[in-house]
């Protein structure tokens, strides 16, 4: 009898795979590897990793530059000229985009997703939704449900899009 050990290759390859990039991380290669980069798509770069650190946080734009070294001005710069957006829609951007991820796939209540990403009330998360995608979260679940195709967060780019 011959097993089909296909999907246990898989697994140990995307665990390799982890540690690697784990590892590098560690090495401090990948900061030498950013030196040949421009300052200002490293600053863009580290700031995406806050962003992704702290949005549930509800961080002000001068706590990212703070933590960044930078100005508010200089940020706002930067993520506008390279991105054509403000640091704070890429956060806002960010915020929906899990939003809309935990609306369709978790079977949390609106609720707890607004808790869950740092919402004082739940009528707050909503009207922050509503604004950003035009719908609100019960019925932009509501739809994702009822057409799978329509699973489109507000915004047509990409949190992958930045650099």
């Amino acid at each position: 009898m011959q097993r089909d050990e296909r999907g246990s290759w898989q697994f140990l390859g995307a665990h390799v795979a982890i540690t690697l990039v784990h590892l590098l991380r560690l090495s401090g290669m990948e900061d030498v590897a950013q030196r040949g980069q421009s300052v200002q798509a490293t600053v863009l770069l580290r700031f995406r990793h806050l962003v992704e650190r702290h949005f549930r946080d509800h961080w002000r734009v001068a706590d990212y530059a703070k933590a960044l070294s930078v100005s508010h001005d200089r940020l706002h710069d930067m993520c506008t000229r390279a991105l054509g957006r403000t640091p704070l829609e890429l956060v806002h951007e960010r915020l929906v985009h899990e939003a809309a991820l935990r609306l369709v796939r978790s079977g949390l209540s609106i609720e707890q997703v607004a808790a869950d990403l740092g919402f004082r009330s739940t009528t707050h998360f909503s009207r922050f939704f509503r604004v950003r995608s035009g719908l609100s979260p019960a019925r932009y679940r509501a739809n994702a449900h009822a057409s799978p195709a329509a699973l489109q967060v507000a915004s047509t780019r990409s949190y992958a899009d930045w650099p």
